[in-house]
């Protein structure tokens, strides 16, 4: 693939940080360093650490893993966090590309992966492909670049690849650049769907066809119970193809900030050098937590961690599926959302614009929801609304759904 053509002007422009260059040449024997701008690591005041965990067991670093992690460091992220995170990547999608052209970078957070990469590949005069409701932090992002945004209608199982091809046939001689397609194929925010093996499989082939750049934004994998190896598009990307998204926010913790990006070494090399230019690297204690994690709990406790994780959110979900049929039957319509997710979509019926009625009636009412305006590509009314039952209890739930059953029922009555 030319990915010189998928670059934008901004990352063109990006050149690496003269003093970051220095950082290979300081483990050879016998080299005296005098280029660099480290502090000075005596006048830090942190001598060790250990963290607890709810299982019993504790993370305590050894003096030289503490030592690295409060520097700074490489800004592909620490070789450790790494190398656990390469053998999870392995594990998880055994990908049948070449594994020599991808490379795994740390980031804060995937959401930060997501607008450099975004910035990488995208300019105001080309045009991104996404799904038909689409995630909001990907609309903010595409919005602030100012690329032209094309919206693909999706199902129940997902991104519908004839609407993707249509859409295609219709720019790709309207565009003097190859086309990028962002998805959210695992429990899609907002709508909860998760695509079946053989759409995605479909959706690749049609993006291969017309050379199109796939961002797999898939930060609910862990917490689904159908993934599985080559199961995502990463895993059948034979062409180079496919930059993905991975995200510790939904399995670990969101505030610990930690993601990581897999795709060609071209494009992830071109994303590292904005690094270098903003944040330098993500967290060192951070990376640190987590590494120490797998070394102490290894891939299969990992993966029993995210097993109980996917049954609690089933669990949630089959709960706010047992209320909306209780409250909202003939007054809204969804569908089932796939495992990992944490939202439903719900129609609104007799509804054409649910933006007031969440803005103002909902609000009045003391209940928080999302208006499906929020997810359009295009800003377009909607009747939809997204409602989270990730966090809320059992009873919130509960009244939640029955007042927004009684804000329709007046609605309908006032018509």
């Amino acid at each position: 693939m030319d990915y010189g053509a998928f670059l934008s002007r901004k990352a063109l422009l990006r050149r690496p940080s003269p003093i970051r260059a220095l950082a290979p040449f300081l483990g050879i024997p016998g080299m005296v360093s005098l280029g660099g701008g480290n502090p000075n690591p005596q006048l830090f005041p942190f001598d060790n650490f250990t963290v607890q965990l709810k299982d019993g067991s504790s993370l305590t670093p050894n003096p030289a893993a503490l030592a690295e992690a409060l520097q700074y460091s490489p800004s592909e992220g620490l070789p450790s966090l790494r190398n656990h995170l390469q053998a999870l990547i392995e594990r998880e999608h055994d990908p049948i590309g070449p594994r020599d052209r991808s490379k795994l970078a740390v980031t804060t957070g995937s959401q930060e992966a997501l607008s450099i990469m975004m910035n990488t590949v995208l300019d105001e005069d080309r045009v991104v492909l996404v799904e038909d409701p689409c995630y909001t932090g990907a609309l903010s992002i595409l919005n602030q670049i100012g690329c032209r945004i094309g919206g693909v209608a999706v199902d129940a199982q997902g991104l519908i690849p004839d609407a993707l091809e249509a859409k295609i046939e219709a720019l790709k001689e309207d565009s003097r650049h190859p086309l990028v397609l962002y998805s959210v194929p695992t429990a899609q925010n907002p709508s909860g769907c998760t695509m079946t093996s053989e759409r995605r499989r479909t959706i690749y082939e049609i993006c291969s066809k017309f050379n199109v750049l796939i961002l797999e934004d898939d930060p609910y994998w862990f917490l689904s119970s159908e993934r599985r190896p080559g199961f995502s598009f990463f895993s059948m990307d034979v062409d180079g193809r496919v930059v993905r998204f991975d995200s510790f926010s939904k399995i670990l913790s969101g505030g610990m900030r930690l993601g990581w990006v897999t795709g060609p070494a071209p494009l992830v090399n071109c994303m590292l050098l904005h690094v270098q230019s903003s944040n330098l690297h993500t967290s060192g204690i951070s990376q640190l937590v987590v590494s120490e994690l797998f070394d102490v709990w290894g891939y299969e406790k990992f993966n029993r961690h995210a097993e109980q994780a996917s049954k609690f959110y089933l669990e949630r979900r089959d709960n706010a599926l047992r209320l909306a049929d209780k409250h909202l039957t003939g007054l809204a319509q969804w569908n089932l959302p796939g495992s990992g997710s944490m939202f439903l979509w719900l129609k609104l019926l007799g509804i054409e614009d649910s933006k007031e009625l969440v803005e103002d009636k909902a609000r009045s009412a003391k209940v928080l929801m999302v208006p499906g305006q929020a997810f359009s590509p295009n800003g377009q009314k909607t009747p939809y609304v997204r409602i989270s039952f990730s966090t809320a209890s059992d009873s919130d739930l509960e009244a939640g759904f029955s007042r927004l059953a009684s804000i329709l029922k007046d609605s309908e009555s006032s018509v």
